[in-house]
């Protein structure tokens, strides 16, 4: 296999960071992509999309993507 197939492998086999926000008022959640200096229970300066009220980080996770086979190699 050439060097840029290989590469394009181990990107897609790393594991991704989430964060899940919750809104304190109406409960509402949000994810997205993990920052630095996020921990449980932080109140964020982001704003529920549907209230307007503060969120908080609810849960943070790893995601493994799924590799799909392609028909190029």
């Amino acid at each position: 296999m050439s060097r840029e197939i290989i590469e394009i492998v181990e990107e897609s086999l790393k594991v991704k960071t989430k964060t899940l926000l919750e809104c304190e008022k109406c409960k509402e959640k949000v994810e997205r992509d993990h920052k630095e200096g996020d921990y449980v229970n932080k109140i964020t300066d982001e704003k529920c999309p549907k209230c307007s009220n503060s969120m908080y980080i609810k849960l943070i996770y790893s995601v493994q993507p799924t590799v799909q086979r392609s028909s190029i190699i």
